[in-house]
């Protein structure tokens, strides 16, 4: 089992320096970085499309490919009454991306577009790296063996789904909480989906998007959710306005 962290919350900005971008600094993904946190925000990326594609194939990487989205791009806006998940104003769980296929993209990129009208309060992004998580587990008392053959059991499109939560060597985890059920208990009477939010948001990194950051997270070795969004009424335009971002999945 891996050591405890000494620095159990920690948010990396790999191209922040005293809070400001220089205009001559190359914009990299970080793997070093990006293996070592989970995480990568690039500030003020911008809000092109087109750039964000170039630049993730200039890093060298492959554009994952939706058959729901028909493409590789999907942006999307939180709505009063939208039934996606993404586009839901309240708070959204805990999960990994398209953890219900047998190979998922490793990384998720997301562009905001437009922040919250409630910037910095709302529309948050919390993130959990798989080696905090495991070490609060055995803080909590919970063993080894007991975590090790974990399975989670899910209900989507009228079937149940057993999935372990983590790989045999605790480098990887797949979970879902929106489509996860609560069934399973562990030691003292505590139930699994439970136990995985609390700890989660106990550890977890919490920070906000601005207009034009990028956010990059590897999909594989963190849990990640984002916070409850708002809306504001332009009285001029006769419309809501709300969080806009672009999402692209990658290997």
């Amino acid at each position: 089992m891996r050591n405890s962290l000494n620095n159990s919350n920690i948010t990396y900005f790999p191209l922040r320096d005293k809070e400001k971008n220089t205009k001559n600094q190359k914009l990299i993904i970080d793997k070093k970085k990006l293996d070592e946190f989970g995480f990568l925000v690039l500030k003020n990326f911008g809000d092109s499309s087109e750039k964000l594609k170039n630049f993730i194939i200039g890093q060298g990487y492959n554009l994952f490919y939706s058959e729901k989205l028909d493409g590789w791009l999907h942006t999307f806006e939180t709505k009063m009454d939208s039934t996606e998940l993404s586009e839901e104003l309240e708070s959204g769980g805990f999960h990994t991306d398209f953890m219900f296929q047998k190979k998922p993209p490793r990384y998720i990129a997301l562009q905001c577009i437009k922040a919250d009208p409630k910037y910095p309060f709302y529309g948050r992004n919390q993130i959990v790296k798989i080696d905090h998580l495991i070490n609060q587990l055995i803080k909590l008392g919970i063993g080894e063996s007991e975590f090790r053959e974990l399975e989670v059991e899910y209900f989507l499109n009228g079937e149940i789904y057993k999935q372990k939560l983590f790989d045999p060597d605790f480098k990887n985890i797949k979970y879902h909480q929106k489509f996860a059920i609560n069934n399973i208990i562990l030691k003292n009477n505590i139930k699994i989906v439970e136990l995985i939010n609390n700890v989660s948001l106990s550890v977890c990194s919490d920070f906000v998007l601005n207009s034009g950051d990028l956010l990059i997270i590897d999909n594989y070795t963190t849990l990640h959710r984002r916070s409850e969004c708002s809306v504001k009424y332009d009285d001029e335009r006769k419309v809501f306005e709300s969080r806009k971002m672009n999402s692209v999945r990658f290997d």
